[in-house]
């Protein structure tokens, strides 16, 4: 899977769980009654119409580079209806052209492994089957990222490949920068690789200390970010000469494809400091601080280091499925950037908030005080978590992102005392895909009380009822997982695993609810 499905996917969960929901005060002392085992669904599709769209999900996946997640979708529908064998058959062959055993780069063997805690406080990798196919050697690991994963022994920081093996580890490059004694200069190099020759005054001993470099991050879009200082000389009259701070972006050679300056740079350099962030979809959003002014903007950088987008934002965020949240200087408010620079939706009134989300056409925003609600990409809203339209005791409680084609809200209908919450997910017409009413058993009769979901990821999704009770549910709106209290969510399905919380340890399931891994 690509790095921007996996970001999506991360930022998507904390989204989904960052707020509380207030609880009806009857929950106060919920009971430990074993809930039912089924929910009445109400199929807002029929087969037709479900295969139609399934398929539309799995080539929106395939088009953006995401395979993984069609793959998960895909083998949803082969296994759900009868209907459009040869086009299921099509994009089956599509998705397993890009399963090479063979190719260390294959976009199937890239980033299909698991980051798990083993009992010894190591860290090593499991596959969806909770196979472990690197050992629990290392002392800090992060997740797969373009084919590699950054992990850490003692101090020591290096990447490793799907098979363990080292591929890329620190160093210092002694021989970045080099001075002549002789001739009293130095040579800088600046971030297009061009040297140039700079005298120097005073005593002072050269060469330069050693080059410090660090490993910042994983890889994305090719490139890793490090940073960089090579100790500086000072002169007779404590000016720096030379040597630099910042950052450098190197491929998985370990060559250097470009330099940014930050930091406490010589007067000769004539560039504004930039503290960058990782690629994603191609650019990298950056804060530059100009020189003799307090006023720091935000641009973005292809991965050659140009300027792409130029500094001109008072706050950005980093892009996300082609989409990025940028506030203009000049009107204080937030808009939205497609990838070439261009705005997308334009800036809206709202004075705080941020882009959570965006995938298949819309986009998730978060106000500090209107809540989340959506835009399409014309900037027309589309769900609103305080619209109260209609009956002013039925307004949505609850809204997800939208990914694998769907919105998840909570309804809540009626006045107390016959008030009731109904489950929904909504495509990006605002159609219900799936509805979970109720169900007329005594536990719901009880409860009435749908009280948090997740976004679909994976082809699955979270639903928790009572404030305790959580199942899992396909794209069909089955119960893949009956509602239970065995077990809590901890985080969303990913590579075909998902973490839950068994009595504050961490466990694994799979998409069809096996536990595969306990830590």
């Amino acid at each position: 899977m690509k790095t921007k499905c996996l970001f999506g996917v991360l930022i998507v969960s904390v989204l989904c769980f960052s707020s509380c929901l207030t609880m009806m005060s009857e929950l106060a002392d919920s009971s430990k009654e074993e809930p039912a085992k089924t929910e009445q669904i109400e199929a807002a599709m029929n087969e037709d119409e479900y295969a139609v769209w399934m398929l539309g999900m799995v080539q929106y996946y395939l088009d953006t580079d995401c395979v993984n997640e069609a793959n998960y979708l895909l083998s949803d529908l082969e296994g759900q209806t009868a209907l459009y064998n040869d086009e299921i058959t099509a994009l089956r062959t599509k998705i397993n052209s890009h399963y090479s055993p063979e190719a260390e780069d294959s976009i199937y063997n890239s980033d299909v492994l698991r980051r798990i805690k083993y009992y010894n406080g190591k860290y090593g990798y499991i596959d969806s089957r909770g196979n472990w196919v690197i050992e629990a050697r290392f002392d800090r690991a992060e997740e797969f990222s373009d084919g590699l994963a950054l992990v850490t022994i003692k101090d020591k920081r290096f990447f490793i490949d799907r098979e363990g093996n080292t591929v890329l580890e620190e160093k210092a490059w002694d021989d970045l920068y080099f001075a002549d004694a002789q001739k009293k200069t130095v040579l800088l190099r600046d971030r297009n690789i061009n040297y140039t020759e700079i005298p120097y005054e005073g005593t002072y001993e050269l060469p330069f200390d050693r080059t410090r470099f660090k490993f910042l991050g994983g890889f994305h879009d090719g490139l890793a970010r490090c940073s960089i200082k090579t100790d500086l000389a000072e002169t007779s009259d404590s000016e720096y000469v030379s040597g630099r701070s910042g950052f450098v972006y190197i491929n998985k050679t370990g060559d250097e494809v470009f330099f940014l300056p930050d930091g406490n740079l010589i007067k000769y350099y004539k560039e504004q400091a930039m503290s960058p962030h990782d690629f994603s979809d191609g650019l990298a959003l950056v804060e530059f601080s100009f020189w003799g002014t307090k006023k720091d903007l935000y641009g973005y950088i292809d991965t050659k280091g140009s300027k792409f987008i130029e500094p001109q934002f008072d706050k950005a965020f980093d892009f996300q499925n082609g989409m990025a949240c940028v506030m203009y200087p000049n009107t204080k408010k937030y808009g939205f950037i497609d990838t070439t620079g261009r705005g997308a939706i334009k800036p809206s009134y709202h004075k705080s908030g941020e882009l959570y989300f965006f995938s298949d056409g819309v986009i998730t925003y978060h106000d500090s005080e209107r809540g989340v609600y959506q835009y399409d990409t014309n900037g027309v809203e589309i769900l609103d978590n305080w619209d109260r339209s209609g009956d002013e005791a039925d307004y949505v409680r609850r809204l997800t992102p939208h990914q694998n084609g769907l919105t998840g809200v909570i309804v809540h209908r009626g006045d107390y005392p016959d008030n009731y919450d109904i489950v929904m997910y909504l495509d990006k017409n605002k159609t219900p895909a799936i509805v979970l009413a109720p169900s007329g058993d005594d536990m719901y009769n009880k409860y009435k009380q749908y009280d948090d979901i997740s976004t679909f990821s994976n082809g699955r999704a979270f639903i928790r009822f009572a404030s305790e009770y959580w199942g899992v549910i396909d794209l069909r709106g089955n119960f893949v997982i009956p509602l239970q209290n065995e077990w809590s969510y901890k985080g969303p399905f990913y590579n075909g695993l998902a973490p839950i919380d068994m009595n504050g340890n961490t466990a694994y399931i799979n998409r069809s609810g096996e536990i595969v891994y306990s830590e």
